[in-house]
């Protein structure tokens, strides 16, 4: 292809795109308004899917274990006078980390847990320089630094890392959390200098890397299902040897401000938090978000399909359709968060969904206000043209009928005082044309009569086989001028409701085909039978047949076969009116055709009352 062609194509291409600019311009602002929302909530956070969505999984690998100030002084046998409970009421005290610090007693803990053999131990409260110089005796200290026990560093108001201390970085790991500006806890610190989140030390996913500095947490789970079980219970063996085996035990405060975080679904503990993570981090599960640009090819999708619906469907079925395709992007895009943490957009697929209907059923009521008013001036500008070819053709041929008279006058006269044969000849051939002309005439005056809208038909009871001999006798010197034996086999029947000047016309026109393309010394058949409800009338010819591509054409109007075009002469209308008029009656037109054998054209019209009243 030359590089004129192209620039040729592509203009054209701009020239349509030109003519359509309100289609387009309008597709543009529906798609912008997406964009617009898409953009407004893929800064935002997840808060509204945690919401709705309710319970989703079940935390089997983390197990919880909850202290709260009650217990704590139980495992110490402290006595709680009621002198002090008021006192801690009205003084307000915070229970800190420090509080919960006995080296004896968390060696038991560490210990007894340790005996349900589990997977890993993460203690969330900070026992730092706030619990003052510790001196751990030699077994307490390699209790307390076992490979299965990770204990909380904090990042401090400086940035700087605060490691436990009894522990090393490779035994502890970051348990901040910090709140949004609204004060809702969504996500967490994924490693701070060289030491990584206490969450991803104690899943089974240690190698997870990440680009980001903070990284979403997916609430998957409602706190109630988190396993959570108390120390006491675990102390005293109450539970069963095997409910932590193989599991991560968080060990956290209950009931400690410090400990205690708002979420998008509620209050959680840190350890509960950490749980989240923990899940999070061995289901690989943190909700992700894809580029922007894919999320704008996929509301491109939805407008694409949206404008599809409006444009396929009448007004009231793309409503229904809108609001069906609507709930269905907006499940598939809750499920696809659910089943593979992938955030879709919801609200924009939604309201371009709807601007789209808004503003296109808008321009698709003005566009067929548009072509309602251009049908009706069409509808009048072909009213007038019809008005004028039916004036015309009846003024031509009414016009014609005199000059048509006087040539046959003329040359019945002529032929009479003839003084050779060839003479003679040519009269006869001027006589004949004149004739064939004349009914040409007729015919097209009839199609325009039968055409018109003020056309009825005129019922009344008649015996077909009367008006099949009619039509007989007229058509007899034609078929005896080119030797056709002519036969007919009538069966006797009632007389039926019909309009007897139309079907004459039906059968006068089947005869008369049927030796025009019979060669000479041919046979034509002409039988009538009552079957089934319906009168029968076929008319059966030896001529060259009818190929079958051309039989469901010969009905149409100034059609004519390709092997009669030229050699044979007529008008193309006769069997156009031979289905018209049998139509008109209720019946239908029969054909049957085989090349070099010959044709039988028919009709069979109800013997019962069916009949249309008007054309």
């Amino acid at each position: 292809m030359s590089f004129a062609k192209i620039i040729k194509k592509i203009q054209l291409l701009i020239l349509r795109l030109w003519k359509r600019r309100p289609f387009w311009l309008r597709a543009l602002l529906c798609w912008a308004i997406g964009l617009a929302f898409l953009w407004n909530h893929y800064q935002s956070n997840y808060d509204y899917r945690f919401k709705v969505r309710g319970h989703i999984s079940n935390i089997e690998d983390v197990a919880v274990i909850l202290l709260s100030e009650s217990e704590w002084k139980k495992l110490k046998n402290v006595q709680i006078d009621t002198f002090e409970s008021l006192r801690s009421l009205y003084v307000n005290e915070t229970l800190t980390d420090n509080y919960f610090w006995d080296e004896t007693l968390w060696a038991q803990i560490l210990g007894k847990i340790l005996e349900y053999r589990p997977y890993k131990i993460g203690v969330t409260f900070f026992f730092g320089s706030n619990i003052g110089s510790v001196s751990l005796s030699s077994e307490n200290s390699k209790l307390f630094r076992n490979p299965k026990i990770l204990w909380s560093s904090r990042i401090s108001q400086d940035g700087q890392i605060q490691y436990p201390l009894f522990g090393r970085q490779k035994d502890s790991g970051i348990s901040n959390v910090y709140p949004d500006f609204d004060g809702l806890v969504r996500q967490y610190n994924i490693k701070h200098f060289n030491t990584s989140h206490i969450a991803q030390k104690l899943s089974r996913n240690q190698t997870y890397e990440s680009d980001e500095k903070y990284q979403y947490i997916n609430f998957s789970s409602d706190p109630i299902f988190i396993p959570r079980y108390k120390m006491t219970d675990i102390l005293q063996g109450k539970i069963p040897s095997d409910a932590l085996r193989d599991k991560t035990i968080i060990i956290g405060a209950k009931d400690s401000p410090d400990h205690i975080h708002p979420t998008p679904i509620g209050f959680m503990t840190r350890a509960e938090l950490i749980a989240q993570i923990v899940d999070n981090y061995n289901k690989m599960s943190f909700p992700t978000k894809l580029p922007i640009h894919v999320y704008a090819a996929y509301l491109l999708l939805v407008l694409i399909l949206s404008l599809m619906i409006i444009y396929q469907y009448p007004q009231n079925y793309a409503v229904a359709i809108l609001i069906c395709f609507g709930a269905i992007t907006s499940g598939l895009s809750a499920w696809i968060f659910d089943r593979y943490f992938i955030w879709s957009p919801i609200m924009a697929t939604g309201i371009q969904i709807i601007g789209t209907y808004i503003i296109f059923v808008g321009y698709k009521l003005t566009q067929n206000e548009r072509k309602t008013w251009r049908l009706q001036q069409e509808k009048e500008y072909l009213t007038e043209i019809e008005q004028l070819k039916n004036n015309f053709i009846s003024l031509i041929s009414h016009d014609l009928k005199t000059p048509i008279a006087k040539i046959q006058g003329i040359a019945n006269r002529l032929m009479q005082n003839a003084t050779s044969p060839e003479i003679s000849q040519d009269l006869s051939n001027i006589q004949n044309a004149s004739q064939d002309l004349h009914r040409y005439i007729q015919s097209i005056l009839q199609v325009t009569r039968v055409e018109s809208s003020d056309f009825k038909i005129k019922k009344e009871a008649f015996d077909i086989n009367e008006l099949i001999e009619k039509a007989h006798s007229q058509i007899l010197p034609l078929a005896n001028e080119k030797q056709i034996q002519f036969e007919m086999s009538l069966e006797p029947m009632f007389s039926i409701e019909v309009d007897s000047a139309l079907i004459f016309e039906v059968i006068a026109n089947l005869m008369e085909n049927a030796i025009k393309y019979t060669p000479k010394g041919g046979r034509v058949t002409v039988t009538s039978e009552e079957t089934d409800n319906f009168v029968v009338v076929k008319v059966k010819d030896t001529g060259d047949g009818i190929p079958k591509e051309e039989q469901d054409q010969v009905w149409e109007k100034f059609y004519r076969g390709k092997k009669h075009n030229i050699s044979t002469q007529g008008t193309g209308l006769g069997l156009y009116l031979v289905k018209y008029f049998v139509e008109l009656h209720g019946g239908k037109v029969l054909l049957e055709s085989d090349v070099g054998i010959g044709t039988t054209v028919g009709f069979k019209l109800p013997v019962l009352n069916e009949t249309k009243d008007d054309a």
